[in-house]
């Protein structure tokens, strides 16, 4: 036996003796063979050998599955292990005793419950947890990594307590892993895998449940879950070098989990990614300050301090629904980009940031619709410039607070935002609503030492809300618009001294101070009804506007106390329906010129006090003014009105035109009521007309000194001295007065009047004292009453004693009458005489002019009416009467009606809604039968809505896309424009297109087995599988070698050139190898190992010789193990 062991090694000895005696080229042709490493085989080549056993009859010919018979295995090893114990002590013996000792020794399974080979310990059963720590043949030491096979579900926190050495370990199936107490120590808890400091490498190939395991393994560097799992309580904390986190499924990481401690922080986790699905809570990733990129796959909710003090922080992407709990990211001051796609829920202190660790990096973000962003989470990011809503938002507080770089904000859907959401955010350029938005007290406000330079625009739609003290101090808002109705709180645009047009669309009430000291105000725009309360506008005297000049209130507008003093500028004021003005509203307003009252009013003291320039003042309805509306003082007489028209049913009260030193003409239309001094000292007033009952107050036209002619329509009330003048400056105008009947005329109602001549007194007029002192050049009375008047009434005094008729119905009566009276025969002392009535009527004809008819009214030829009789007469000396008066009357035409359709309005062009005109007075109706004008024609015009522009940025062109220069585009129109307001429209839009470059492709390029051209974008075109032939670089002869090489016959890529035998050798051609790609380390391709051929210059002599010895040891085996069996027998 001894013998043929030696024999056996011997044979052994010589084979391999002889394979390494034989060169590489006899086992190759063309390719050379790559050789397997262990690293390329990894952890599955180590399974699929645990697999397997080796008998001692099949010593490593034959590989005998794991599945064999128990019973069969089993009785081979206790043969072993009983021959080896019975071994004679001799030569033979003693090795054969050796050999099978060497055998027993090879890694096996422990009852099919673990393996252990080469430091690789496999646990395949829950019984391997125990069967291996029995095992003599290697001990915790020695295990350098672990892997707990499918069929462990649960490893408990008593096992590999002392494997200090364990580098790597693998969970193939579900795992559950968690703390327990100390079995000789019940007072202290153990934790799985707790201080494992030679661990690197951690992979959970199925669902995980792990609670408190791999607590302070200071070396660990990867973790991989390929599933679901749960990582809870002080599981991972405190592993400083955790470089690789990966989630493959979602993940559950309970409060505590991966905690990082400040003092020892992880400073190279770079990078997570959370799956759809994933649980994340308070505090995990605290202090992880290499962290640079962090993505959420589905929807989140992450709790407090998750992400707490991430310095490096850089990306945050949620791509699903998210919450973002209080301090999440907060002092993460990197953070430059945070994507979120879809809703998201960001709570109090989310993102904070302190003044000494603010933000510098964050440039832009976009809030999805539905999304929630409450108090103090963007605080202090000094470096972002754009913020975008894409649905409704309610913010917070403070969410935006001193972002001093901000620039543009974007609303695309309703919002509220909260006081000073946006304030000390002195650089907002751009403030987009496409929503009605409610602002808050202080939302966008600036501290005393900030001024915003940059927003210029404003523009809200309808429904929003815009309270205190929104925009004070923005010093380059030039436009303000208001889509629908708003209601201005205090001081909201206080202070913007660049401010230019403000347009109101709905009704408006503005509250007081809103636009305050703003002084280059010079359109402010009013569609339907305002109500401006005191102050709104107000202007100091050192800041006054000198810019409006022209104001047009809507009906039913209200404007109250002083509102545009100090309007220097403002030269024409429009009001279209009733309005009731407060007191001082334009109060020196130097320039103004033209107002205008359409509908009823009521204007307050001193509402247009020092206005001298005005020049045109319309009532169109009945008006009340108070006292001092219009007053000018000493030093702002008014020069300019010259006519004044009062509707129906006015009321002028004290001291209002007084002093006006151009009014020429007063007009009454219907009863009138006068107070004090109205018109006292207007020195140029020639005409004063009553149509209807009036009440003129004391000293009402008092001083008028060129009143030539006062025509009272109907009954009058005057008061004492209503137009008296002095005896220094007398009236030596008028010549003739008639007073009307059943009116009461008071003392010095006309004194000093030294031209009048002739007073007519109408039937049922009751005399004052007085009334006519001072009119020395009376010559005749004409009484209409037929009773007698109370002569007592008519005192001469200062009369010239010349003769004066008197006309009366009854001679006799006012004789009688007369003496009764006065007690004397006056016509001893004033010449008096009467005369009948009959002698008295004489036509005074007035000329009633020629008027056209119009759609509504009747017009008429030109003729002549008596003033006294009313009689008509065709000619100016009243010899032909017009008994006929229909025959002078032209009937109105009726309206001639066409259809204006409906159109819309654009960015720039007014629209309307359908309605009807008259082409003959162009009036407007509602229906094709005329019956419903349309007064307010404003109703109708739909205004052209302006574009509202977006930014595009410019975009490079890339080789497949076109790019673009920046431009702007109208949201509703669609024009583009090279500028933000609009002004400048590109026409030709292929201007600011950038075609695409097209792809710049490479010259070949190539590796071992193809070539392809590139581009720089990385596009490759033309690729293919190189095709190669063969290229003689030198021929061989009978003493020299040759070479060749392989050589691709498009791209002329080259391998590495091999030998061509000397035609006389035996010897095979060596080949020089070439570097391959790598390739998947368990399949080796057809072409990478080739067998010898025939023709390969292989050395025949050599395959034969390794053929011989290979059947002699296969025989020295047969024999031995003959021989073995027959000594067991």
């Amino acid at each position: 036996m001894k013998t043929k062991l030696k024999k056996l090694w011997s044979g052994l000895l010589c084979t391999v003796l002889l394979m390494s005696l034989l060169p590489s080229t006899a086992f190759a042709a063309d390719n050379p063979v790559t050789p397997l490493s262990t690293e390329d085989t990894g952890y599955e080549l180590e399974k699929d050998t645990a697999d397997v056993q080796i008998t001692a009859e099949n010593p490593g010919n034959e590989i005998q599955s794991a599945e064999k018979s128990s019973e069969e295995s089993t009785a081979d090893v206790d043969t072993n292990a009983q021959d080896t114990q019975i071994l004679p002590e001799n030569d033979e013996s003693s090795t054969e005793a050796e050999l099978d000792i060497q055998l027993a020794n090879m890694p096996k399974a422990g009852a099919d419950t673990y393996t252990f080979d080469s430091g690789v310990l496999t646990i395949l059963a829950p019984a391997g947890l125990d069967d291996w720590k029995t095992d003599t043949a290697f001990g915790s030491a020695d295990i350098t990594k672990l892997v707990v096979g499918s069929a462990v579900s649960e490893v408990a926190a008593t096992e590999f307590r002392n494997c200090d050495n364990i580098e790597s370990i693998i969970f193939e199936g579900d795992i559950k892993l968690s703390s327990c107490m100390d079995p000789e120590n019940t007072s202290k808890l153990l934790l799985p895998f707790e201080n494992m400091k030679s661990l690197h490498n951690i992979t959970f190939k199925g669902n995980a449940n792990i609670s408190d395991a791999f607590k302070n393994c200071a070396e660990l560097e990867n973790v991989a879950f390929e599933s679901t799992g749960r990582v809870g309580g002080s599981s991972l904390k405190e592993c400083p070098k955790i470089s690789s986190l990966t989630f493959h499924d979602a993940i559950t990481l309970t409060d505590g989990a991966l905690v990082s401690d400040s003092s020892n922080p992880n400073n190279v986790l770079t990078e997570l990614v959370f799956p759809a699905g994933s649980e994340v809570k308070n505090s995990l990733f605290s202090n992880y300050s290499a962290l640079k990129s962090v993505t959420f796959e589905g929807d989140v909710e992450l709790r407090q301090n998750v992400f707490n003090n991430c310095n490096a922080l850089e990306t945050v992407t949620f791509k699903g629904e998210s919450t973002i709990g209080g301090g999440a990211f907060s002092n993460c001051p990197n953070i430059k980009t945070l994507s979120f796609e879809k809703k998201v829920i960001v709570t109090d202190g989310a993102l904070y940031t302190t003044t000494e660790n603010r933000n510098d990096a964050l440039t832009e973000l976009v809030f999805p619709a539905g999304s929630e962003v409450k108090n103090s989470l963007f605080s202090n990011y000094s470096a972002l410039k754009t913020v975008t809503f894409e649905g409704d938002v309610e913010l917070r507080q403070g969410a935006f607070k001193n972002c001093n770089a901000l620039e543009t904000v974007t609303f695309k859907g309703e919002s509220t935002i909260g006081g000073s959401t946006f304030s000390n955010c002195p650089n907002i350029k751009a403030l987009n609503f496409k929503k009605k938005t409610t602002l808050t007290d202080g939302a966008l406000a600036l501290s005393s030492t900030l001024v915003n330079n940059a927003l210029t625009k404003l523009v809200f739609p309808k429904g929003s809300k815009v309270e205190n003290n929104l925009f004070l101090n923005y010093s380059a808002l030039k436009t303000v618009t208001f889509e629908g109705d708003v209601e201005l709180r205090q001081s909201v645009f206080y202070n913007c001294n660049a401010l230019e047009t403000v347009t109101f669309k709905g009704e408006s009430t503005i509250g007081g101070s809103a636009f305050s000291n703003c002084p280059n105000i010079k359109a402010l725009n009013f569609e339907k009804k305002v109500i401006v309360t005191d102050g709104a506008l107000y202007t100091t005297t050192e800041n006054r506007n000198d810019a409006l000049t022209e104001l047009v209130f809507p009906e039913g507008s209200r404007v109250d106390s002083s509102i545009f003093y100090n309007y220097k500028a403002l030269k024409s004021v429009t009001f279209e329906g009733d309005v009731e003005l407060g007191q001082s509203v334009f109060y020196s307003c130097n320039a103004l010129e033209t107002v205008t009252f359409k509908g009823e009013s009521t204007i307050g003291g001193s509402a247009f006090s020092n206005c001298p320039s005005i020049k045109t003042l319309r009532f169109a309805k009945k008006t009340t003014l108070t006292d001092g509306a219009f007053y000018t003082d000493s030093d702002n007489r008014n020069r300019s009105l010259k006519e004044l028209v009062f509707p129906d049913g006015s009321k002028v009260e004290n001291n209002i035109f007084a002093n006006y030193k151009a009014l020429k003409s007063v007009t009454f239309e219907g009863d009138a009521d006068l107070k004090q001094g109205v018109f006292r000292h207007c020195d140029a007033l020639e005409t004063v007309t009553f149509n209807g009952e009036s009440i003129i107050g004391q000293s009402a036209f008092y001083d008028c000194p060129s009143l030539g002619n006062v025509d009272f329509k109907k009954k009058t009330m005057l008061s004492e001295s209503a137009f008296g003048c002095t005896e220094e400056k007398p009236n030596s105008v008028m010549t003739e007065l008639v007073l009307p009947g059943d009116s009461t005329i008071k003392d010095s109602a006309f004194s000093n009047y030294s031209k009048l001549n002739k007073v007519t007194i109408k039937k049922g007029a009751k005399l004052g004292t007085r009334i006519l002192p001072g009119c020395s050049a009376l010559e005749t009375f004409i009484f209409e009453a037929d009773t007698p008047q109370d002569f007592e009434s008519l005192t001469f005094t200062n009369f010239e004693p010349k003769k004066i008729t008197i006309y009366v119905p009854d001679v006799e009566k006012y004789k009688e009458a007369l003496e009764k009276d006065t007690g004397s025969d006056l016509n001893e002392h004033y010449n008096i005489e009467f005369v009948g009535r009959l002698k008295l009527h004489i036509h005074k004809l007035t000329l009633v002019p020629a008027k056209d008819a119009t759609c509504t009214e009747d017009g008429n030829k030109a003729y002549y009416i008596c003033d006294g009789c009313d009689k008509w007469f065709e000619d100016a000396e009243g010899t032909s009467e017009i008994t006929d008066k229909t025959s002078v009357i032209i009937p109105a035409s009726g309206h001639t009606l066409s259809n204006v359709p409906a159109k819309d309005a654009t960015c720039t062009e007014e629209g309307n809604e359908a309605y009807y005109i008259c082409d003959g007075c162009d009036k407007w109706f509602e229906d094709a039968e005329g019956t419903s004008e349309i007064t307010d024609k404003t109703s109708v015009i739909i205004p052209a809505s302006g574009h509202t522009l977006s930014n595009v940025p410019a975009k490079d062109a890339t080789c497949t896309e076109d790019g673009n220069k920046a431009y702007y585009i109208c949201d509703r129109c669609d024009k583009w424009f090279e500028d933000a307001q609009g002004k400048s429209e590109i026409t030709d839009k292929t201007s600011v297109i950038i075609p695409a470059a097209g792809h710049q492709l490479s010259g070949w390029k190539t590796d071992d087995n193809s070539h392809w051209h590139e581009c720089v974008c990385g596009y490759k075109a033309d690729a293919a599988q190189h095709s190669f032939k063969w290229v003689i670089e030198k021929e061989a002869n009978a003493t020299q070698k040759g070479a060749k090489h392989e050589e691709c016959t498009v791209c002329g890529y080259k391998r590495a050139a091999v030998e061509i035998p000397a035609t006389g050798s035996t010897v095979a051609p060596t080949t020089t190898p070439t570097t391959t790609p790598e390739k998947d380390s368990t399949t080796t391709s057809a072409s990478a190992v080739k067998s010898p051929k025939t023709g390969d210059n292989s050395n025949i002599f050599l395959w034969i010789v390794l053929l011989v010895i290979s059947g002699g040891i296969v025989s020295c085996i047969i024999v031995y193990n003959k021989k073995r069996k027959c000594n067991r027998k």
